[in-house]
């Protein structure tokens, strides 16, 4: 049964604890445990966020066993409220630097989005175009993947509609518009947030090869390039330009990714693993062979916990093709999206098949 205390405090709403919060924050003197007091507040947040709240014995015990606690000081304490307000107000993904909507795209709740950290960036990407500003915000990437969160702003006297779901872009990474090394890819884009005057812009792209890196990234808006609907309406021209308007920048280099190139036999000798690449959010391989493969090898990822993660067709983003320019052989690429990031570190061995390889 809740105290009387919980239930009057969960009646609240989440502006009027925070409220509360601050104020026994500023009138408990050092001499004062403050923890008892603000207790009650930061569980009913912790309730209003959706989370479990914090056993304080609990928790000291799993963590200290045959150490008694002592009282928390003053400020330790209210460094911990702060704390606690920061990601109330701002997101736990971006008190950890990661932009929400990419912390919501890649289900990275609360401290996972540190896992993500390695991949990310924010490029110094900008244009400007009859008054309308194009702005990098965010990307992550990892070898074979370019993410890209960027903004559209228009002028105050500019109303945008408010029914927007595509952008004519297109986001090339690494080769010049013109290369003939491209070897194709999927990707998408999707507007995750319009208001009158800015829209909010998601773009990836995932290439059949591996993408070189040293070389720039772009993202591509056609010389007419328009607003639309889910129908494919035209809803507003942002701006009619002679030649194609641009963003270009340096993608920084990924060292979140580990790599094992096997070159072991497959499916009764008929196709070889030649390589295996692992990032945070995805796991990609290749076999090698002639005619594509029946079906995808069953992948499993063991951890150094004892427990394994099985990554069935359901996670299967998409087997490409494409010709080995090296080895002359066809190559078949199967790339498997996790549903919320992994601790590399935490990885022991990866089982493709009946081929097991290890850290």
């Amino acid at each position: 049964m809740k105290s009387h205390r919980d239930t009057f405090f969960s009646s609240w709403t989440e502006d009027a604890l925070i409220d509360s919060l601050e104020d026994r924050l500023h009138h408990t003197s050092e001499s004062e445990d403050p923890f008892p007091l603000v207790r009650p507040i930061l569980d009913a947040l912790d309730q209003k966020a959706g989370a479990v709240p914090f056993d304080l014995e609990t928790n000291w015990n799993a963590l200290y066993p045959g150490h008694q606690k002592k009282r928390l000081p003053f400020g330790m304490v209210l460094t911990a409220a702060l704390l606690f307000l920061c990601a109330a107000l701002c997101g736990l993904a971006s008190m950890f630097g990661l932009h929400e909507k990419l912390a919501t795209f890649f289900h990275a709740e609360g401290p996972q989005a540190s896992l993500l950290l390695p991949l990310t960036d924010e490029p110094e990407a900008s244009v400007q175009t009859n008054g309308i500003t194009v702005n990098v915000l965010q990307t992550i990437t990892d070898t074979m993947g370019i993410y890209v969160l960027y903004e559209i702003t228009v002028p105050d006297n500019v109303t945008l509609p408010d029914n927007v779901v595509y952008v004519d872009n297109l986001l090339i990474p690494s080769f010049p518009l013109d290369s003939q090394d491209r070897l194709g890819g999927s990707g998408g884009s999707e507007v995750l947030e319009c208001s009158p005057h800015r829209v909010l812009v998601f773009s990836y792209t995932v290439e059949n090869n591996n993408a070189p890196l040293d070389l720039p990234i772009r993202l591509y808006f056609p010389p007419t390039t328009t607003l639309r609907s889910q129908e494919g309406e035209t809803l507003f021209t942002l701006w009619q330009a002679e030649e194609p308007v641009v963003l270009e920048w340096q993608c920084k280099p990924v060292d979140a990714v580990e790599s094992w190139y096997p070159d072991t036999l497959v499916q009764n000798g008929n196709y070889r693993l030649t390589k295996v690449l692992l990032s945070p959010i995805s796991l990609i391989f290749f076999l090698d062979g002639v005619p594509a493969p029946p079906a995808p090898e069953p992948v499993t990822l063991s951890f150094a916990d004892g427990t394994t993660l099985s990554l069935d067709s359901g996670t299967l983003d998409g087997n490409h093709i494409h010709l080995d320019s090296e080895t002359g052989r066809m190559r078949h690429q199967y790339l498997y999206r996790f549903s919320s990031p992994i601790d590399l570190a935490s990885v022991d061995a990866i089982t493709i098949g009946e081929i097991t390889v290890e850290k």
